[in-house]
């Protein structure tokens, strides 16, 4: 169905992309608002916006008919909201890096070698 992608830049560069929105540079105080599969309008573009603005979605259907699920960053809510308030958050994460072999091996199978003559 449809949906609506919010992303910073740092996740512009994968999903935000895939669903044919743009790719933010890092520096940039900027978010972007991307529709998935959108049915109406059907040719409906990205958007950019400031990243102190606040996106607001309400679900104006009758919720048993029409659900709003919300995921972020890897999980999901429980339960269908019925009003959704997206911010950019002022806290700041770390991120972690996984070395192990079999993270490894997996990007491995991923890499493309110039070399290889194909």
């Amino acid at each position: 169905g449809d949906g609506i992608l919010v992303a910073t830049p740092c996740g512009s560069t994968a999903y935000n992309l895939s669903a044919g929105g743009a790719i933010l540079p890092l520096d940039v105080p900027l978010i972007a608002l991307t529709p998935i599969c959108p049915f109406r309008p059907r040719r409906m573009e990205s958007a950019l916006l400031d990243s102190n603005d606040v996106v607001c979605i309400t679900n104006v259907g009758p919720e048993e008919k029409r659900p709003v699920h919300v995921s972020y960053d890897n999980a999901q809510l429980p339960k269908p909201a019925r009003n959704i308030e997206i911010r950019v958050s002022d806290r700041v994460g770390v991120l972690l890096l996984d070395t192990s072999t079999e993270h490894r091996i997996f990007m491995e199978r991923f890499k493309h070698d110039r070399n290889d003559g194909s």
